[in-house]
């Protein structure tokens, strides 16, 4: 678990940060997996790991997004994933109901790839019943990140960019609190090209 997601048992749950000073993982440690640009991302890791992308632009590998789906990254439960500032992901990413997901660096989560409508993928056109000419779709492409019924999340200076949907939907199951965890975000940001 990330040491910032710890609590004491008096401790406040209130944890302001302004822009956090995050320290690169030691890529010489054994317990750091680096994946370099190009390179397939795992998808499952053993916990108590940190997960670091290297420099340059990373895509899901075609067996982890089936014809038709959208590029979406199911994150690794009590892993410490790191987005280095020379780093831009072209995937969402979700985390699983129950789990503790930790995100940090000053990299990027990009949408730019991802249209607002799956076409020629799927036929979600629905024509106005006022013209029938005219074609629209329903804009099901996924978050930035999607974090519902987390048991805890800790989010820390990534930047999304440009998903067509929302950037973030962030929620943590009732369990948190009795288990004396607690999430946090900080110095996140957004931007539209």
């Amino acid at each position: 678990m990330h040491e910032a997601m710890k609590c004491a048992a008096n401790e406040s749950r209130i944890n302001p940060q302004v822009n956090p000073r995050m320290v690169a993982p030691n890529q010489s440690d054994p317990d750091v997996i680096v994946i370099p640009a190009g390179e397939p991302v795992p998808t499952w890791i053993q916990p108590n790991k940190t997960l670091v992308f290297g420099p340059g632009e990373h895509r899901l590998q075609p067996s982890l997004v089936p014809k038709g789906k959208w590029p979406v990254y199911t994150l690794p439960s009590q892993v410490y994933v790191y987005i280095p500032v020379d780093a831009i992901l072209y995937f969402a990413m979700v985390g699983r109901a129950d789990e503790t997901i930790s995100i940090g660096g000053y990299g990027h989560l990009s949408g730019e790839e991802m249209p607002r409508c799956h076409f020629p993928y799927d036929d979600q056109r629905s024509r106005s019943s006022t013209d029938p000419a005219n074609t629209t779709c329903d804009n099901n492409s996924p978050q930035g990140l999607t974090l519902v019924n987390v048991a805890a999340a800790s989010v820390t200076g990534i930047t999304f960019i440009d998903f067509p949907n929302h950037h973030m939907i962030l929620g943590t199951n009732g369990n948190a609190k009795a288990n004396c965890l607690y999430s946090t975000i900080s110095n996140v940001k957004v931007s539209y090209t």
